[in-house]
């Protein structure tokens, strides 16, 4: 408490140390006294006693949770089971509201001395609140059994009262004079032992025992002012109910504002572990499953009823604009919103719920600190206003009384401000900040009809110059999802939700700010060509429409992925469900294949003895699309880089490969299996994109399959494979999981579909071309068993570390890359000459990513290098068998002294460019820039160094 010399301050003092009669021995006791006119009349009833109080200076201690459980714990010993009476009633209810009292004015007291901060004085109430509620929940619960028995459920198990908390008391935030909100349910309906009353009957005696004992208000007072009428149906429904009639309810009657109040719900007194298993199966009413953007225009519709009664509490510190009640209630709006995806969220205190909102990046740093200390302010205001007299208000101080003037003296005073002139700016400035934040997130989007887009949309009279630049084949598509939309089986709202957001889109998408379209519309038809599909595929789950009605950031990224064709706009319109990946913030997590493998055994659990149905499958193509498109996004983003999209594209594929793998054993029959060693003893072996860690959008899966089982198994390990190939490509509502390629198993297609380790390694050293080996420098094992992928693995480093003539195999390594060449040119020419019409958009994609793998200078041509450099410098260096993949083999090419350390970075950099830029065609159809030609220009001059000649480097 700050200091004051205020003759005003010093006045009041004097005045009640005049009434009370009692000797202040310091400062903090004479300007504490002089503040609180509760601690003055509890001075005026008892004035030796308080003294003695004064004197033994009890307010100097904390008052922890701890200790107000240990104060309560003793009153509770005064009254045990065995006299437990109506009787002892009055008794009981007197030393309940005596040890209030004593709990009041040490909270009180520390508070306005500022030995308290907020955080412990609502601490300290609340946990005060927790242990009276319970305490008189077990003397009521105890009065009743005396009577009727205990209650039971009809297996004759015991049922115990839960009391939940909601508002202030849920949150842990109990304010010096709140009510406490609570809603009582019990478990199971059932009869009591003693009457056979049912057990609804048997606790609404003990929770109107309970009212009683906390809330009549008796010469002591009372406990707390106790509030049920947030329990289903209000005042006129039952005022205890069963766990399933309050699911029921919340099912089916449950509105918006009880969405909103459940957020502070906890069980706070009873059976707390039943209580929490019952907020879990409410969790799916409170947050949606998906991001809950629809609830702003129910949460806009409580805010204009908020804001109509804030006209007359201008002066309220809680109900004002600006107040305690809008920091709340912009804190759960977010949690409501977001919690369904985030659990973070899920949490009934508003400091962790800030918290979280930041860790999530839903909010900024600046405005959470901001927000925060405004509410410190308020909420330390309002205890102040509440410890004056021990009044239930929340009205500033006026000035049209003496009354009004003291305390307005007594509130500068305690929040440390030369004047309450200077208190009333401080709290203006805050309310007007919190009023504006709130503005921010829930001003309607704007002007449907008026705006260019709106007229367009609604068909209004359109100028002839917006006529003419919005060609009619992008009339004609809104007229296509006019009609989607109109469909019967597209819910009132979905249309509503439609026609409020395609103003924006329009407006956003084909017109300046000036409403003209200038040139823009021209493209309209190819643009709205790849948003339309999107946009009748949402119409039916019309919270999408209204999260891109909301959000400015998540519309424009939308429309921009959308725009220039590829991937996402295709991937979005079949399954719009990836949308929340879309629309989930934050940034993207590069998954390994542990972190993975949990997420789909968490989803999907694995069991050694299940058969696969198809809603196991399309679970797991789901979990697949949901990373694939997440990942992508993220790189598109700039949030990953294309080594990181591999890794963690390449770590998806592993954890499916291995899920498919556990289900094709499963699969096989009781007659298959017999005599086989488990799983023991087979491998998935990957070559190409898969086993050099680079997987992206549009990769298949290059697999051999590889045993060391007797040949008498081989009928059956071709039925295993069999049927892991059937289950990769099996058809799912999100497509098949991968292609397979199975051409590079020893001899390929000639070759058996599962080849041994002996006839591997048969065929690799007697057998295989040069190319063969270098497709090794790009394998490992994927799944499969721990000890026959060692030994593959030890084969694939002896085959690439065989001694071999540096001449011949340049010469070898150079033929192959003129035969893929010449093959890549043939097709393109083939199928560039089956059409006479102009290349399109999406010719011009695929020949700039031939053109970037394929092309001289191009990612093929860094991979052949790197692939030769390893075949003819292996055997001497180890070490250059560490790693599957290019980039990483480079370091190693350079750290042995086999590349030159400055090539070797170079044509690293060179070869993340050009996949990343082939992967942004792909999703994108970008244009590859001129930066790509000038590290071609430089990868086809290293190559023509270092391959086109008889003596290489």
């Amino acid at each position: 408490m700050a200091q004051s010399s205020g003759a005003e301050f010093d006045a009041l003092i004097e005045s009640a140390l005049h009434r009370t009669g009692v000797v202040a021995r310091d400062d903090e006791q004479r300007r504490v006294l002089g503040t609180s006119e509760f601690l003055v009349r509890a001075a005026q009833r008892a004035p030796n006693e308080f003294q003695n109080w004064l004197d033994q200076r009890p307010y100097a201690t904390e008052l922890t949770v701890e200790s107000i459980n240990a104060r309560v714990d003793r009153v509770g010993r005064g009254f045990a089971d065995r006299d437990i009476s109506l009787a002892r009633l009055p008794e009981l209810q007197r030393a309940l509201r005596t040890e209030r009292n004593r709990v009041q004015q040490l909270l009180i007291w520390r508070h306005l001395a500022g030995r308290a901060a907020y955080a412990e004085t609502v601490r300290g109430l609340s946990a005060f609140a927790d242990a009276m509620v319970e305490l008189s929940l077990r003397w009521a619960t105890s009065l009743v059994v005396r009577t009727d028995g205990t209650p039971q459920d009809v297996a004759g198990s015991d049922q115990q009262l839960v009391v939940f908390a909601l508002g202030k008391l849920g949150g842990g935030e109990l304010n010096l004079s709140s009510d406490i909100d609570l809603v009582c349910a019990y478990p199971e309906p059932g009869t009591t032992s003693l009457t056979r009353k049912t057990n609804q009957q048997f606790f609404v005696a003990t929770v109107q025992m309970l009212v009683k004992l906390l809330a009549e208000v008796t010469a002591d007072g009372f406990v707390f002012r106790v509030d049920l009428r947030l329990r289903p149906f209000g005042d006129s429904g039952a005022l205890v109910t069963s766990f399933a009639a309050l699911e029921a309810y919340y099912e089916s009657n449950g509105r918006d504002w009880e969405r909103y109040a459940l957020i502070k719900a906890r069980p706070c007194a009873g059976n707390i572990a039943a209580g929490e298993a019952m907020l879990a199966r409410l969790q799916p009413f409170v947050y949606r499953r998906y991001l809950d953007f629809a609830a702003i225009a129910a949460l806009r519709h409580m805010r204009a009823l908020i804001q109509s009664g804030q006209q007359t509490h201008v002066d309220n510190i809680k109900l004002g604009a600006g107040g305690i009640r809008d920091v709340e209630f912009f804190a759960q709006m977010l949690q409501l919103i977001w919690g369904g995806r985030e659990p973070q969220l899920r949490t009934a205190r508003l400091d962790v719920a800030l918290s979280m909102l930041v860790e999530l990046q839903l909010l900024q740093v600046d405005d959470r600190d901001t927000l925060w200390q405004h509410y410190c302010l308020f909420r330390n205001v309002e205890h102040l206003l509440q410890a004056l007299r021990d009044e239930q208000t929340h009205a500033l101080p006026d000035s049209s009384s003496t009354r009004g003037i003291d305390d307005r003296v007594r509130l500068a005073v305690c929040m440390g401000y030369a004047d309450y002139a200077a208190l009333d700016v401080a709290l203006s400035e805050a309310r007007n900040w919190v009023s504006q934040l709130l503005d921010r997130w829930l001003l309607e989007p704007g002007t449907r009809v008026s705006s260019a887009g709106g007229k367009l949309w609604f068909k209004s009279e359109l100028s002839v110059d917006l006529r003419e630049e919005i060609p009619g084949r992008a009339l004609i598509l809104l007229a296509e999802l006019k009609r989607s939309a109109a469909r019967s089986d597209v819910a009132a709202v979905g249309r509503e939700r439609l026609d409020a957001l395609m103003p924006i889109v329009l407006e956003e998408l084909l017109f300046d700010e000036a409403g003209t379209a200038h040139g823009r519309g021209r493209n309209a038809d190819t643009r709205l060509l790849r948003v339309v599909p999107l946009l009748q595929n949402v119409v039916r789950r019309s919270a999408y429409l209204v999260v891109l009605a909301e959000s400015a950031p998540i519309r424009a990224e939308l429309l921009d992925l959308c725009t220039n064709g590829g991937y996402f706009p295709e991937w979005l319109a079949r399954h719009p469900a990836l949308l929340d990946e879309l629309i989930t913030a934050g940034q993207a997590a590069v998954l390994d294949a542990n972190e993975l493998n949990a997420e789909l055994e968490e989803l999907l659990p694995a069991n050694a003895t299940l058969l696969p149905q198809q809603e196991d499958f399309d679970a797991l193509a789901q979990y697949k699309c949901q990373h694939q498109f997440r990942a992508l996004l993220a790189f598109m983003r700039g949030q990953l880089d294309v080594m990181q999209l591999g890794d963690y594209l390449s770590a998806l594929a592993e954890v499916v490969i291995q899920r498919i793998l556990c289900w094709a054993w499963n699969g096989l029959t009781g007659n298959d299996k017999a005599g086989l060693p488990s799983r023991d003893g087979f491998v998935v072996f990957a070559y190409g994109k898969l086993g050099s860690y680079e997987m992206g959008s549009q990769s298949d899966l290059d697999l051999v399959f590889v045993h060391d089982w007797p040949d008498a198994e081989h009928n059956r390990l071709h039925k295993l494979v069999r049927r892991f190939l059937n289950y990769v490509g099996m058809q799912t509502y999100f497509g098949a999981l991968y292609e397979v390629d199975i051409r590079l198993r020893p001899a390929g297609r000639a070759g058996t579909l599962v080849s041994s380790l002996a006839g591997l390694r048969r065929y690799q050293l007697e057998s295989a071309w040069v190319w063969e080996h270098q497709a090794l420098v790009r394998a490992r094992v994927v799944a499969g068993c721990e000890v026959l992928a060692e030994r593959v693995e030890a084969l694939r480093r002896s085959v690439l570390a065989q001694a071999r003539d540096q001449r011949q195999t340049v010469r070898e390594v150079r033929a192959m890359r003129g035969r893929m060449l010449a093959a890549a040119t043939l097709k393109v020419a083939r199928r560039e000459h089956s059409t006479a019409a102009p290349r399109t958009a999406v010719a011009r994609a695929s020949h700039r990513l031939w053109n970037l793998k394929n092309g001289p200078g191009g990612i093929v041509d860094i991979e052949f290098m790197v692939q030769y450099l390893v075949l003819v410098h292996a055997r001497k260096f180890p070490g250059l068998l560490e790693h599957s993949d290019n980039v990483r083999t480079l370091g190693v090419l350079a750290e042995v002294g086999a590349l030159d350390a400055a090539l070797a970075h170079e044509l690293s950099a060179d070869y993340q460019a050009l996949r990343a830029a082939a992967q942004r065609v792909l999703l994108r159809g970008d244009s590859a820039g001129p930066s790509v030609e000038e590290r071609q220009a430089r990868i086809h001059a290293c190559w023509q160094r270092l391959m086109n000649t008889e003596e290489p480097e």
